[in-house]
């Protein structure tokens, strides 16, 4: 009898055990978004509070996609644990336009965490931090330029690239030659013969003017006339 007394009582601690356990396990946060920050570099995190008790909030993300060209296969990075009074929170230090995964999980004051709560979010552009590739000149005239280039690097373009931007210029003016153009190829007229050309770009986004390439010097051709002699 009194074996039985002890399973009983055993089987009943257990059963209260897990009672509280469950009873002491807090709700899952609700509404929870994730917006662009004031920059490109942080993503603010909003929800609302469960209608369980919790003693603060866990707030983790995984990187998805960096620079928006190419897919990370990083580890849950942990940001913080807040009180129960935020309901608010902007992760700073991210790469700009990348995709993110936000996770909220609730927590007790024991330390028993809740469900966790995940969105996605996409940090704002900022400008290319590296040059256009392979920068070439691709056709002289006596009094035009062609040139041509490659795309920015992934990891460096912070942003869709939407169009570029050119210089020309020569050694003893001041004067510069400069324009806008969407794609990777640009064709300049109305220069001088025989004059040495310097010519550099950069890649746009919506953020701005990126890096500029390393400049690229081209002469014209100069032109040569046939004198005609009466003999």
């Amino acid at each position: 009898m009194v074996r039985w007394r002890a399973r009983l009582s055993f089987v009943a601690s257990l059963i209260m055990a897990v009672a509280i356990q469950v009873h002491s396990q807090p709700g899952p946060v609700s509404n929870l978004e994730v917006v662009r920050g004031i920059s490109s570099s942080e993503l603010k995190v909003t929800w609302t509070t469960p209608q369980t008790a919790v003693h603060n909030y866990i707030v983790e993300y995984i990187p998805l996609e960096e620079d928006g060209c190419y897919s990370t296969d990083f580890v849950r990075q942990g940001y913080g644990a807040y009180p129960h009074t935020v309901t608010e929170v902007t992760i700073s230090g991210l790469q700009a336009f990348s995709k993110y995964n936000v996770f909220v999980t609730t927590s007790s004051s024991s330390h028993v965490r809740g469900e966790e709560r995940s969105r996605e979010g996409t940090t704002r552009a900022a400008v290319p931090t590296g040059s256009p590739q392979s920068v070439l000149s691709t056709a002289v005239g006596t009094t035009s330029l062609d040139f041509s280039w490659s795309e920015v690097l992934c990891g460096d373009r912070r942003g869709h690239i939407n169009g570029y931007h050119y210089e020309l210029r020569h050694d003893g003016s001041s004067d510069v030659i400069a324009a806008d153009v969407t794609g990777r190829s640009g064709s300049i007229s109305n220069l001088s013969a025989g004059i040495e050309y310097r010519f550099r770009v950069a890649a746009k986004t919506s953020a701005g003017v990126g890096v500029y390439s390393n400049d690229v010097t081209v002469s014209t051709i100069l032109t040569t006339r046939l004198v005609l002699q009466n003999v």
